[in-house]
C-alpha cells in the first residue's frame, strides 16, 4: 500500500490541502467500488477512480465519460489514490497540486469483463468493465490506442541545433477537437510531466532555465501559433522531418538546407502516416453499446 501511494503523497502538502493522506482505514467491501469526481482545476475534467489492489486506479477524463458508444474520450492515467479519497469533496488550494474544486459526480460498484484479470487487461491496454452507479450503468472500455507509449511521435530538426518531437492527439471524426480544447488538454499534460519528473521536463520557454531538460511547448496548439519563414542567409538550414532511425549521435542538422532539402524530401518516408491514425497521449474511454442508459 505504501508503495502504491508514495507518488500520491509526494505531490501533496497535507498541511495545506485537506485531501485524505491515505492513513485512514476504509471499511472493506465485497464489491469493487468506483467513484467519478468532477474536478474544476486548470481545466474542467472528470476523475475516474476504480478500486483495485487496495487503492483507486485513477484517470483524468476530458469532458467525462460519454453515453454515446461512438464517442471516445481522452483518459490520462494519473497516480493511484487512497480509498478514502472516494468520499472527498472540497476545494484544493490554488498553488497546490490539482488546485480547484472537487465534487462527487457518481459512485457505485464496478466489475471486470472478459477472462483476463483487471491487472492483465490494463497491461494489455484493452480493459473492459461494467459500472453500476447512480448516474452510469453499463459497459465501458479503456483502450490504449495504436502506437501509444511505444511510438506515434514524429521527429524533425528545428532548423538550428536541436530537435522537435511532435505527438499527435486523437481525432474524433464526428466531434473533432477545437483549438481551445487541444490547447487546454496539452497544457494539462505538459504541467503534469514536470511535476512527475522536474529534472527531465519544463514548460518555461526561457533557454537559460532548461539546463539540459526537455522543453514542452503546448502553445503550438493554437490556430496562429505556427509559422514558417526563411532565414535570410545563403544555405540557410531548415526544419526537416526525420525517421527515428535517422536520429543518431552523429546527426548533423546543418545537412538540411534550403538547397539540399528538396531532393532529400523526395526520398524520405518520414511522417508519411502522420494523419492516418488516432493517437492520444494516453488512453481513450468509450461506452460499449446503447442498451443501457444513465439514471
Amino acid at each position: 500500500m505504501a508503495d502504491n501511494l508514495s507518488k500520491y503523497r509526494a505531490k501533496r502538502d497535507f498541511q495545506k490541502t485537506n485531501e485524505p493522506s491515505g492513513q485512514a482505514q476504509v471499511k472493506p467491501s465485497n464489491r469493487r467500488r468506483f467513484v467519478i469526481q468532477k474536478h474544476d482545476a486548470t481545466r474542467l475534467h472528470y476523475d475516474l477512480r476504480l478500486e483495485l489492489d487496495g487503492v483507486f486506479k485513477s484517470w483524468a477524463v476530458t469532458k467525462g465519460p460519454s453515453l454515446d458508444s461512438h464517442d471516445k474520450r481522452l483518459a490520462v492515467e494519473v497516480e493511484d489514490h487512497p480509498l478514502d479519497y472516494g468520499d472527498f469533496e472540497g476545494t484544493i488550494p490554488i498553488g497546490q497540486y490539482g488546485g480547484g474544486t472537487v465534487m462527487l459526480w457518481d459512485r457505485g460498484y464496478w466489475e471486470p469483463e472478459g477472462r483476463k484479470s483487471p491487472e492483465e487487461a490494463l497491461r494489455k491496454g484493452d480493459f473492459k468493465f461494467t459500472l453500476e452507479g447512480k448516474r452510469l450503468h453499463g459497459s465501458f472500455v479503456l483502450v490504449r490506442m495504436r502506437n501509444d507509449r511505444d511510438g506515434g511521435s514524429f521527429c524533425k530538426t528545428t532548423g538550428g541545433r536541436g530537435l522537435h518531437v511532435v505527438t499527435p492527439l486523437a481525432i474524433n471524426k464526428r466531434k473533432p477537437l477545437s483549438w481551445s480544447e487541444a490547447k487546454g488538454f496539452t497544457h494539462d499534460v505538459c504541467q503534469e510531466m514536470p511535476r512527475d519528473n522536474p529534472g527531465l521536463y519544463l514548460i518555461k520557454m526561457t533557454k537559460s532555465l532548461r539546463g539540459g531538460r526537455i522543453f514542452l511547448d503546448y502553445l503550438r496548439n493554437d490556430r496562429m501559433a505556427t509559422a514558417v519563414a526563411p532565414r535570410a542567409r545563403p544555405g540557410a538550414t531548415v526544419s526537416m522531418p526525420l525517421n527515428w532511425t535517422q536520429v543518431k549521435s552523429n546527426l548533423n542538422p546543418k545537412r538540411y538546407t534550403v538547397r539540399t532539402v528538396p531532393a532529400l524530401l523526395a526520398k524520405t518516408t518520414a511522417w508519411q502516416d502522420y494523419c492516418d491514425g488516432e493517437r492520444p497521449l494516453e488512453q481513450a474511454i468509450k461506452r460499449l453499446g446503447k442498451s443501457r442508459r444513465a439514471a
